[in-house]
């Protein structure tokens, strides 16, 4: 995957006014190049991944990385070199917006740059898939997410198997018709959603669901963030919200800019786990007899 893709994708999601200039950081210089390699701008690219992924590198990690990014500076590709750059720029606006931001950013990023890391054979891309795949190493900050499973997580472990719900899951899907933007030339599908669901010990859950629709130059986006509890009996699982909300952005009519509450109301699904090709899924059965299965993160 190429830095300069993923820079792109990520300026036109995060627009944010960061105040001031960053505080200036250690340079020790790994490769000379204009702008030259430092540390800091390996940190910063750590840092981006890391909050993306929700995972530290490891020290053996970091020092991939370093060579990778060394190796793309003494081969003075100037686009990949110039999107590096950004990251501490990335970082310091990420830094500045609102947590609910952050999480629509990640939500909406995180199946296109697996997607892309997938289809590449590089040598960064290697890298990264395994500091993601292997991102139980830490969850951020103590987060009872890397916690393992106590006895009330155990409580609300499912029927099948005595497998637990505790994790976290994602279901994601882009549409067939594509749209090229005039002015760029870049393409991008006309429709792509994303689903994930985060069980935690204890009876807690969070989801954040994300559409996004793009007709010729104009697109609508959804986020719909969701807090609460949950509870399980048998193979019955019960969602029980206790924050919902729905926020639609259309960058072509601010009329269409809206921000409006959800239901509150508890709702009920059959589960059942399932192990496919790509990997362990939850899959969950509504009301209306609808399933879809999202995968293990």
């Amino acid at each position: 995957m190429k830095y300069l893709a993923l820079a792109l994708l990520l300026s036109l999601m995060l627009v944010v006014q960061v105040n001031g200039a960053a505080a200036p950081q250690g340079r020790v210089v790994l490769a000379e190049g204009e702008p030259p390699l430092t540390s800091s701008m390996v940190e910063d690219v750590a840092g981006f991944f890391g909050w993306l992924f929700e995972s530290r590198f490891t020290p053996a990690e970091r020092r991939e990385l370093e060579r990778v990014l060394v190796a793309t500076w003494r081969a003075n590709d100037r686009k990949e070199i110039e999107a590096v750059a950004q990251f501490g720029e990335f970082n310091a606006k990420l830094a500045a917006a609102t947590a609910e931001k952050r999480a629509e950013v990640r939500v909406a990023m995180l199946p296109e740059v697996l997607k892309q890391m997938r289809a590449d054979s590089s040598d960064f891309s290697r890298l990264l898939l395994g500091v993601y795949e292997n991102g139980s190493v830490a969850r951020a900050g103590g987060d009872a997410r890397a916690q393992p499973q106590d006895a009330a997580a155990q409580s609300v472990a499912g029927a099948s198997g005595g497998e637990s719900l505790v994790g976290s899951w994602r279901a994601s899907e882009l549409g067939m018709i594509s749209y090229q933007n005039s002015v760029t030339g870049a393409s991008r599908p006309g429709r792509g959603t994303t689903m994930q669901y985060r069980f935690l010990p204890g009876g807690r859950y969070e989801y954040n669901g994300y559409l996004e629709t793009t007709v010729y130059n104009c697109t609508t986006t959804i986020f719909n963030p969701i807090a609460g509890t949950y509870r399980v009996e048998g193979d019955r699982l019960t969602l029980m919200p206790k924050t919902n909300k729905w926020q639609q952005r259309n960058n072509c009519a601010s009329s269409m800019n809206k921000e409006l509450p959800g239901k509150l109301d508890p709702e009920t699904y059959a589960f059942r786990f399932a192990n496919e090709a790509g990997g362990r899924r939850l899959c969950l059965t509504s009301a209306k007899g609808n399933e879809v299965c999202y995968r293990a993160e």
